[in-house]
């Protein structure tokens, strides 16, 4: 039919030809748009997804470098009680001695008090008075020790992020400006060809006006000319006000700027002494494990331990050689 209609010169067949043309490039145009759509929604997927990796591998760095903390502190307690294991050990191994010394004495009809009945002897009482005091200020000093570290590790950490924060604002205040000082020198030259536009208007209404009287007519010409002045003072009003509004943006930038230099610097200050803090930790921590690992006995390693442990908020307490009780024969 469609051949038909054709050769008998009738335009129906043209007609679907372009009803049949413009369903088509509809449906072009909309899948084109679809496919646009879908190029973005999968770029901004994309990005979104970077966004919460970058994250999501922050948060874990920042956890595996706490846990890191946690298990050096730890290692560390471990290894004192270790210590404090091995001197209690020494220390049992030096009363069993001493009991197995007195009785062999009280069978031989000797005359030795102490390990046998250390409840009535005075002199026992006061050594584990104060054995007791020394261990009950160590485990003081270290429950202190670690909360202090845990505070200045938990503020240094605080510090760094926001620091991290103060600087990428800065950078972003900065290209904020710049576009603002961009956008300054667009506005100053769109105002000064609008004033060039408004000095022509007004000397075309000035040449109009110098006409003889008869010619002195307001004609569609002056009132153009006219509403052209009007609007092109209108937009030069306008045009100054973005100026302004630059200038006021621009002063807020500078002046926001000024402040996070200011908070940048205190923070700074404040991360640098607790680095300092948190490296003069580690140097005594360090210091005290040397000195036990150097130690000629575990009674000495565990009394140099305790000692830097409790060198500055406490006073040492040195402990008397358990040989040299003061036993009469």
């Amino acid at each position: 039919m469609f051949c038909k209609s054709g050769y008998l010169g009738c335009a129906r067949g043209v007609d679907d030809l372009r009803c049949i043309n413009d369903r088509l490039n509809a449906e072009v145009v909309e899948q084109i748009n679809e496919s646009q759509e879908l190029m973005m929604i999968n770029s901004f997927a994309r990005e979104s997804n970077e966004y919460q990796f970058k994250t999501c591998i922050q948060e874990r760095i920042s956890d595996i470098a706490s846990w890191r903390w946690v298990f050096e502190d730890l290692s560390k307690r471990l290894h004192e009680a270790i210590e404090a294991l091995k001197y209690e050990h020494n220390a049992l191994r030096v009363v069993v001695e001493r009991i197995v010394g007195e009785i062999e004495d009280h069978s031989s009809d000797a005359s030795r008090p102490g390990a046998l009945c250390p409840m009535t002897d005075p002199v026992e009482k006061a050594i584990l008075e104060v054995r007791g005091a020394r261990v009950r200020l160590s485990i003081i000093a270290q429950s202190h020790a670690a909360k202090v570290d845990a505070a200045i590790r938990r503020r240094l950490h605080v510090n760094t992020s926001k620091l991290e924060e103060l600087y990428w604002q800065r950078e972003e205040a900065i290209k904020d400006i710049k576009s603002l000082e961009e956008e300054q020198i667009t506005t100053e030259k769109n105002l000064l060809e609008t004033m060039k536009q408004e000095n022509l208007v007004a000397a075309r209404i000035a040449d109009r006006t110098l006409r003889p009287p008869g010619e002195l007519t307001k004609d569609e010409v002056d009132r153009r000319l006219r509403n052209e002045l009007g609007r092109l003072r209108h937009f030069m009003k306008h045009l100054r006000s973005n100026l302004d509004r630059i200038n006021s943006l621009q002063n807020h930038l500078v002046e926001s700027i000024a402040r996070m230099d200011c908070y940048a610097e205190d923070i700074s200050q404040v991360v640098r002494l607790d680095q300092d803090r948190m490296r003069l930790r580690l140097d005594e921590d360090n210091k005290s494990d040397s000195q036990t690992s150097t130690a000629p006995t575990p009674s000495n390693g565990k009394r140099s331990s305790s000692h830097s442990r409790s060198e500055i908020p406490l006073t040492a307490i040195v402990e008397e050689d358990e040989d040299d009780y003061p036993f009469g024969d």
